[in-house]
Order: C-alpha cells, then sequence, then structure tokens
C-alpha cells in the first residue's frame, strides 16, 4: 500500500526551492512573508477546538485550532509541534517570535519544505 503523499501546485515547489528569487511572485497569502529562506507567520490560536486543524486565512491571520488549553503555554506547544508537521522541518526549526501569552502569534519557519494549500493565494 502506497503512502498518501499531499501534491503541492508547482508555484509552492519553485518558491520553496528559491524563495527570493522569481519564482517567487506568486502570491502568498496576506499572513505570510519571506525573510530569506525562512517564512514569517502570522497565526491567530484558537485553544480547546477538539484536534489540531490549519483553517483559513482571515485578515492578515491564518486560523489555528489546537485541542490543548492555554494553560502554562499548552496550547502554544501544540500550535509549535503541529505546524513543524505540516511544514515538514523539525519542531526546532519552527520558533515563536511574539505573542507567548495571546492567542495573535508571530512564528518563525525555518526553511519549509512543503507549503498548506491555505497559504497559496
Amino acid at each position: 500500500m502506497k503512502a498518501f503523499r499531499p501534491t503541492i501546485p508547482p508555484t509552492a515547489k519553485a518558491q520553496i526551492a528559491n524563495p527570493s528569487g522569481p519564482a517567487a511572485q506568486p502570491m502568498l497569502a496576506a499572513c505570510c512573508r519571506w525573510e530569506g529562506t525562512d517564512l514569517i507567520l502570522s497565526v491567530k490560536v484558537y485553544p480547546r477546538s477538539g484536534k489540531f486543524s490549519i483553517g483559513r486565512v482571515f485578515g492578515n491571520a491564518l486560523r489555528v485550532k489546537v485541542a490543548s488549553p492555554p494553560e502554562a503555554g499548552r496550547a502554544t506547544d501544540e500550535l509549535l509541534v503541529g505546524l513543524a508537521r505540516t511544514f515538514g522541518v523539525r519542531p526546532s526549526g519552527v520558533t515563536l517570535i511574539q505573542g507567548a501569552f495571546t492567542p495573535q502569534k508571530a512564528i518563525r519557519i525555518t526553511s519549509p519544505k512543503k507549503l498548506p494549500p491555505e497559504l497559496i493565494a
């Protein structure tokens, strides 16, 4: 039985391969931007939402639901681990820039291997 492999649109593949080159021209959603090979995300977290899921972009933030309660940073920890899985990087490649104790967060993802379709505008 073959393993499920999500498909990445050709523009996203080119963007991941060379984020600062001419292939980076296709628009990303308003919630993210490239800084060299790093992706900076603006995220709005919804704790106690049943399970981890990435929603759509609303305004300038990506909606992300997490199952953990917002106590002692558990929701933030689940967010970082879930984003690492989603973008195909190690958990150490996802760092919190801003918003440790608020629902609105800024997150840096170092050299993402894949992009979820919600980020491609």
